[in-house]
């Protein structure tokens, strides 16, 4: 499948300029700016460059006036006019290099270069100009202006195939433009990310980002519609659903002739012809692949030059024409610009032309060399995983750590507020002691629940970070990722263990879940553990057909029992009959949860702690219960006993019908105010 990776966002000509411009100024820029179309610069070179002309002979504000150089550059570039594009960049690099207070400017000139050097095909000059433009913006404190940058960036590793460093750098897109609330950017930014995802194959993850977009997908430009449909239809062929692909691409045909752009018309034509030939339907193969095949030039990119041929090749082989076929397979290429998918497919299709002839040498060459590719693309698939999914860890890990940084600095803040308050009242209400012991009495309560929860919390994020432990990571990855290869089928494992990791960390900033959500998470942490450790304890499932999935439940009140039953009901090794039992019953409104083992039996105090138990887990849940309980009526139970008619035990949780999860919105400042 021909994919078109690079998806700019044309830089806002009025976000981030000086602040000093008079508002009659900035006003009849924006008025005359306003009439272009997005994209105009594309379709319309030279009355987008006319009007920008006419715009700056209004300016007298410097950094706007060259601010509009740059985007009279890049319409130069799009008329071919090399010379002149380089000349103005020249222009504003000299204004910046003899004025200070000019990084944000400069910042937009390497900004422009970057995405000029992406549609050359030069990646790692695209790179070095986008990277220098991230860290000028950051000297210059850029807000919005990083955005664009930072998808340019995302775009550009993604070409080179860096996966990891391209969803790092949408993410850092993402978090900016959730940070600034500027919208306009999150259909490229999530476009981008269901991109990326589809090249990893972590499909799931690939359609959360591309469903956001298609909810917003009224608000989009025409560009960011074809984008969408395009991207959309890569990964439900990636998937084999190709009737889902083939809708997709339709879409993204009828934006493309709106557009007027041959180049993204061929490509999704190009596409639909393939969709067809998976299909069987040679005929319709036909009519689409022979229209893109008839625009082709001697200029035309090489890597579209050697897909459509190659599709043209595969058809013929489909209609037992041989002769056509070597025509089309037996061109020569420059393979140093194409990629290992393309290779290895045009190596299958050597290799069913070869067998057809007879020439059995040939056809176990080019069999050798279509898995060497496929080989080559999935261990590079596998490797991408790994390093996105740490990756992406360690980035939400230090967002957690500046999250936490700003809630301390309010609670500091805060705190001189409450002294200075407090002050004032002292001094201007000595007369009302009465009410004030009142008032103080009331705080010091909603302080002490406060304080209570920020124990629950803190607890729950220790569960957490010991739960996922390096240890625990790699023993699962280590028993997996050897037979990965012969073994496709343990990629479910693999994405269990993503689950689980994504999914603590979320749990740890919620008190409740739906149950559905526990039993999830339950399921892929024993099913991991199993993995790895073959004399695990059976796990019994008794989920009642009346239970309420959706109903909240606190969260880790299954987990945690399950998870001790692991670690300490059962002496190493464990004996073949040691089982553990999950059931979830509903009566008369009531929902009964409990976790039952046949081990040793419950044991306080008589188990020591390592650096993964902490002996929490237990504590959280009864704090838990006894903190939401102060709101409710009816109370929910916890009970730990041991079984009586045979050894085991049995953690058991009541929630009655009706029960109010609501707990107080500044649990985690206070949890901050007490860690300190």
């Amino acid at each position: 499948m021909m994919k078109k990776h690079w998806f700019l966002i044309l830089m806002s000509v009025l976000s981030g300029c000086d602040r000093q411009a008079g508002r009659n100024e900035k006003q009849h820029l924006a008025d005359s700016l306003l009439m272009l179309p997005a994209g105009s610069i594309f379709t319309e070179p030279d009355r987008s460059d006319s009007l920008l002309a006419e715009a700056q002979q209004e300016l007298t504000d410097s950094i706007l006036f060259y601010r509009l150089e740059l985007l009279r550059s890049f319409s130069d570039y799009v008329k071919d006019r090399p010379e002149a594009y380089l000349a103005r960049h020249r222009k504003v690099e000299r204004y910046c290099r003899s004025n200070r207070g000019t990084e944000l400017l400069d910042g937009f000139r390497l900004n422009n270069r970057g995405v000029v050097s992406l549609l050359t095909g030069n990646r790692e000059a695209a790179v070095l100009f986008l990277d220098s433009a991230y860290h000028r913006m950051n000297e210059g404190h850029g807000g919005e202006e990083m955005i664009p940058v930072c998808i340019n960036l995302a775009d550009a590793y993604f070409q080179q195939g860096k996966l990891p460093q391209s969803a790092s750098y949408y993410r850092r897109a993402l978090f900016v433009s959730d940070s600034l609330r500027a919208d306009h950017s999150l259909i490229a930014i999530n476009t981008g990310l269901g991109q990326v995802y589809t090249a990893l194959r972590n499909f799931p993850e690939a359609h959360r980002y591309f469903d956001i977009v298609r909810k917003r997908i009224g608000q989009a430009s025409t560009y960011e519609k074809y984008h969408y449909y395009n991207s959309l239809g890569n990964c439900f062929y990636t998937e084999r659903r190709y009737r889902e692909a083939l809708a997709a691409f339709r879409e993204a045909l009828i934006v493309c002739r709106t557009m007027k752009n041959s180049s993204e018309e061929r490509l999704v034509s190009g596409n639909i012809g393939e969709i067809y030939l998976k299909l069987g339907c040679y005929d319709s193969a036909a009519v689409y692949l022979e229209q893109v095949a008839a625009t082709l030039t001697p200029g035309t990119d090489e890597a579209m030059r050697f897909y459509v041929n190659s599709l043209m090749a595969e058809l013929a082989l489909c209609r037992h024409d041989m002769e056509k076929a070597s025509f089309y397979l037996e061109q020569p290429y420059d393979t140093a610009s194409l990629g290992p998918n393309y290779l290895a497919l045009h190596y299958r299709r050597l290799y069913d032309y070869y067998e057809q002839q007879g020439a059995w040498k040939r056809a176990n060459e080019c069999l050798k060399q279509a898995v060497w590719y496929e080989d080559s693309l999935r261990n590079g698939q596998v490797m991408n995983y790994i390093a996105e999914t740490s990756e992406r860890y360690a980035q939400d890990t230090t967002l957690l750590h500046h999250s936490l940084s700003l809630a301390i600095y309010r609670s500091r803040v805060a705190k001189q507020q409450s002294y200075i308050a407090w002050g004032g009242v002292a001094i201007c209400l000595l007369g009302l002691g009465t009410i004030l012991l009142v008032f103080h009495y009331r705080r010091e309560d909603a302080r002490r629940y406060a304080e209570h929860w920020a124990t629950v919390t803190r607890l729950r994020m220790s569960i957490v970070r010991n739960r996922i432990s390096p240890h625990f990571v790699f023993n699962v990855l280590g028993t997996i990722l050897p037979r990965f290869r012969e073994t496709p089928e343990l990629e479910q494992p693999m994405n269990m263990l993503v689950d689980v990791l994504r999914d603590s960390l979320i749990f740890s900033e919620r008190h409740t879940v739906s149950l559905s959500e526990e039993i999830k998470l339950v399921r892929h942490f024993t099913g991991l553990n199993a993995a790895t450790h073959p004399s695990a304890p059976r796990i019994e499932w008794d989920i009642d057909a009346g239970t309420d999935l959706e109903r909240p439940v606190p969260t880790m009140c299954l987990q945690i029992p399950v998870e001790n039953a692991l670690k300490h009901a059962f002496p190493s090794p464990v004996s073949e009959g040691a089982y553990i039992r999950i059931s979830a019953v509903t009566r008369q409104g009531t929902l009964h949860l409990s976790v039952t083992d046949n081990g040793q039996g419950y044991r306080p105090g008589r188990v020591r702690s390592s650096e993964r138990d902490t002996g929490t887990g237990l504590r959280l849940l009864a704090r838990t219960a006894e903190l939401l309980n102060q709101r409710n009526v009816w109370k929910m139970s916890l009970t730990i006993r041991n079984r009586r008619d045979v050894s085991g035990t049995v953690v058991s949780l009541s929630i009655p019908q009706g029960y109010d999860f609501e707990l107080p919105s500044d649990g985690f400042a206070a949890l901050n105010k007490k860690e300190r």
